[in-house]
């Protein structure tokens, strides 16, 4: 049995005894009435409460002490009270140690504990307060506010509202019907099969929640996070741990540092938030808004438009609803975008596959590829190539010392083709039908052409104005230091 060593001649210390010199046992029953409330202040010891179908609160104790010699342990026993008294507002459990400064032993190793085991009223409330030992409370179905520190805390099959705090111990809440408030510090924490909504609070711990009603608030610090199963808003907050969460019936939102952010599942909208780590999210039914530095982000399947924005850490999305990205010193792709496709970057490659709204894409000193859009597509970049491949509206290239190649325009309408480049080659291939009002310009470079041009100039020279075809759209191309081609597809 776990003790709890005070040396009576200086400073408390713990320690444990393999066997007691004393053991004294002790009993009391005394009823409570219905609306009334059992208080518990007790140290040094277990604490187990059990609420069943009765008017009574039963109260057993056992004590053990060690001493240098029997004798000394049994004067100390004899010393230790168990007060079990009717109170105004019900019945009150207080348990009392010598003073140590009254009480003198000739030994330096003294070892007691008290161990409480109660029965009370189920539907009565609980107040109960207790230090350097274990605490357990079963089939409580009032109120009940538990306090424990220095040892584990357990919580089952509660009803009604409950206040639980514990520190330096683990701590379980496991089945309350109503809400719940959890608060633990340096010990895991685990929180589970709450009908109401549930607030949990924790440090230098992980902490786990799963199957909560009516929504989750968790704060923590220096642990993992993970919650599943939700129902109503579910809230995140943490620092120096990864946070899951998974199944969310409603809203999500995810604060968190130094530690990476993984959402799946979630009905409602995700506001997800992390640094120096990574972020992925998959399955989420609304808006999704993402913001990290220095880590990477990964999306699935999301319902709503996704805004991510992030610093030196690449971000990868397939399969959205409408995407607008901010990034810096890193990659962008965005695949199978539903919607319109925004995304803007530095210092990293862009790629944006298959969007069937509108593409815009800006870029510095990195590349730009466009494949498969249904819509018009903006694209700027300065020392990078871009290439189109595919493209169902008007296009607006700007590039900067890279190449531009254009291919894959679908449909009959008039899509207007606006080319501006210097230090490379523009390639521009066009279906066999297109019918397009011409001007081409280059400086340091040449034009050639596979379709027959009636234009004015010298085919082949710096610039050419004519038609393609009737003619009737608008066809730009402006490049300095490079050639232009225009090529039937």
């Amino acid at each position: 049995m776990k003790r709890v060593a005070i040396s009576l001649l200086g400073a408390a210390a713990l320690a444990f005894a393999a066997q007691p010199d004393v053991t004294k046992e002790f009993s009391k029953n005394l009823p409570l009435a219905a609306g009334q409330r059992l208080e518990i202040e007790h140290s040094m010891g277990p604490v187990s409460v059990r609420a069943a179908a009765q008017k009574e609160v039963s109260v057993r104790a056992s004590i053990e002490v060690s001493a240098s010699s029997k004798d000394e342990a049994q004067k100390y026993a004899d010393q230790i009270e168990i007060r079990v008294e009717s109170t105004g507002s019900g019945v009150s459990v207080r348990t009392t140690y010598p003073d140590r400064n009254g009480f003198r032993l000739s030994g330096r190793n003294t070892s007691f504990s008290v161990r409480l085991d109660i029965t009370m009223p189920e539907g009565a409330g609980l107040l109960l307060r207790n230090s350097f030992g274990a605490v357990n409370v079963t089939g409580l179905r009032g109120e009940g506010d538990i306090r424990n520190s220095h040892g584990r805390l357990e919580f089952r099959d509660g009803r009604g509202t409950q206040r639980i705090e514990n520190a330096f111990g683990e701590t379980q809440v496991l089945g309350n019907q109503g809400d719940v408030t959890v608060s633990n510090g340096n010990g895991a924490l685990t929180v589970m099969d709450i009908t109401g909504s549930a607030n949990v609070n924790d440090r230098f711990g992980k902490v786990v929640v799963n199957r909560i009603g009516k929504g989750a608030t968790v704060v923590n610090a220096n642990g993992a996070v993970e919650v599943t199963d939700t129902g109503g808003v579910t809230s995140v907050t943490n620092s120096f741990g990864s946070v899951t969460a998974a199944r969310v019936k409603g809203d999500l939102s995810v604060r968190n540092q130094n530690g990476s952010v993984e959402a799946r599942g979630v009905t409602g909208a995700a506001d997800l938030t992390t640094s120096f780590s990574a972020v992925n999210f998959s399955d989420i039914g609304g808006k999704v808004t993402v913001t990290a530095n220095n880590g990477k982000i990964m999306g699935t399947k999301a319902g709503g438009q996704v805004e991510a924005r992030n610093s030196f850490g690449g971000v990868e999305l397939d399969g959205v609803k409408g995407a607008r990205v901010v990034s810096g010193n890193s990659s962008i792709t965005l695949r199978d975008v539903e919607g319109e496709a925004y995304a803007k970057t530095s210092f990293g490659a862009l790629r944006i596959e298959r969007a069937s709204g509108p593409v815009t894409a800006e870029n510095s000193n990195g590349a730009i590829q466009v494949s498969g859009a249904k819509g018009a597509v903006t694209a700027r970049t300065s020392f990078g190539g871009i290439t189109i491949d595919g493209y169902g509206g008007a296009l607006d290239i700007t590039g900067g010392n890279g190449s531009v190649s254009i291919s894959g325009a679908s449909g009959t309408a008039c899509m207007p083709v606006t080319v501006r480049t210097s230090f490379g080659a523009v390639r521009v291939a066009l279906p066999a039908s297109s019918n397009y009002d011409l001007n081409a310009r280059t400086s340091f470079g040449r034009i050639q052409s596979d379709f027959p041009i009636t234009a004015s100039g010298t085919l082949g020279g710096d610039e050419i104005n004519g038609k393609i075809g009737s003619g009737g759209c608008p066809l730009r191309i402006n490049n300095t230091n490079g050639a232009i081609e225009i090529l039937k597809r």
